[in-house]
């Protein structure tokens, strides 16, 4: 019996959460959780993931977690292999990361804003690359990264964030336009306003335009404000 389920998980859908955390990671998961997918989850701390996996399968959602650190190339590589080994398939990654701290042009080192651009982008371009080769063989499969207003409107008190979402955005709009002929889509949920501030900016409602742009796929980005 439990052979027979493992085959089963194996043919579903698959989803993978890179950034995946208590708040709006954590709703993306339950959102396509409900809706049939395998939820893996991928973060830096081992325990936190094994609560959120935990969470998720008492509400009857097939969840999994690897452990990995987005500042690291090598780190992002192990994971994913390690992913390929258990998984036959990866329908869907969600690029949910960013490092979320003020800081000011002048007070800000090279080192710094390196550090940041490698969490913020170059892992969103790592990690997209090691599913991009398992989707270009079945010809389909999705890129969702998670965008902010920062990059449209930048902060000098947020300058790191205002330059990489700025990147983000950009890189996801690029992979949209290499991937379409692969039969593969890319877009972004570019968020105008702060998690939970209100109703209307809800970690619920905000996780249910992923699902949107997924299922759609009018455009390559969703701008909600």
């Amino acid at each position: 019996m439990h052979g027979k389920k493992g085959e089963a998980n194996r043919m579903k859908k698959t989803i993978v959460i890179v950034g995946a955390g208590a708040g709006l990671g954590h709703h993306i998961a339950e959102r396509f959780g409900r809706e049939g997918f395998n939820v893996v989850l991928m973060a830096r701390n081992a325990s936190r993931l094994a609560e959120y996996v935990a969470s998720l399968k008492s509400q009857g959602i097939d969840a999994d977690y690897f452990v990995v650190d987005v500042a690291s190339n090598a780190s992002i590589q192990t994971a994913f292999a390690e992913l390929k080994r258990k998984y036959n398939r990866v329908d869907v990654l969600v690029y949910n990361v960013a490092m979320m701290s003020g800081n000011r042009p002048l007070e800000l080192t090279p080192a710094e804003l390196l550090e940041h651009y490698q969490t913020d982008v170059v892992g969103a371009l790592a990690a997209a690359q090691q599913v991009i080769s398992m989707q270009k063989d079945n010809r389909e499969g999705t890129l969702l990264f998670t965008g902010g207003g920062f990059s449209s409107f930048p902060a000098a008190s947020n300058t790191t964030m205002s330059l990489d979402k700025a990147a983000l955005r950009n890189l996801a709009l690029v992979l949209a336009e290499e991937l379409e002929p692969m039969g593969i889509f890319a877009g972004i949920v570019t968020i105008m306003g702060t998690i939970d501030q209100d109703e209307h900016f809800s970690a619920t409602n905000i996780a249910d335009q992923y699902w949107q742009l997924y299922t759609r796929r009018k455009s390559h980005e969703i701008i909600y404000d």
